[in-house]
């Protein structure tokens, strides 16, 4: 298996039958309920057309930006995790440039496939 310089979780982790959405979905409901922290999802995947596209490169997506940001609350002051979350799919390159350049800069960064495995992180980077 592949090593990585961020956390990841690997496919086995993921809950059965599970996709992206319902991961993000349970991940969310997870911290904001067990964290002093919000989670802001930032919509980036999906399938546009020539213009679609031009219109959001104008308006900042990124290539491989990550699929949400928890930012923390009073509780957790000037912290910020930048999170991807997957089903049974890998990265692309672009989604692991970003991911490390984040945790170059000093971020919790990390792919999960489970609300458990999130939970479990973010306790370990000292959340709240």
């Amino acid at each position: 298996m592949a090593s990585y310089p961020f956390h990841y979780d690997y496919p086995k982790v993921a809950p059965k039958n599970a996709n992206e959405a319902a991961i993000q979905a349970a991940c969310k409901m997870r911290v904001e309920t067990q964290f002093d922290a919000v989670f802001i999802a930032i919509p980036n995947g999906g399938k546009r057309g020539f213009y679609g596209q031009r219109l959001l490169k104008q308006e900042g997506v990124k290539k491989g930006a990550p699929d949400a940001i928890i930012v923390g609350g009073k509780r957790n002051p000037g912290k910020v995790a930048f999170t991807e979350f997957k089903a049974g799919t890998s990265l692309s390159e672009d989604q692991y440039i970003m991911l490390d350049d984040l945790r170059l800069a000093g971020h919790d960064v990390g792919v999960f496939r489970s609300q458990d495995t999130l939970e479990s992180k973010l306790r370990e980077w000292g959340w709240v």
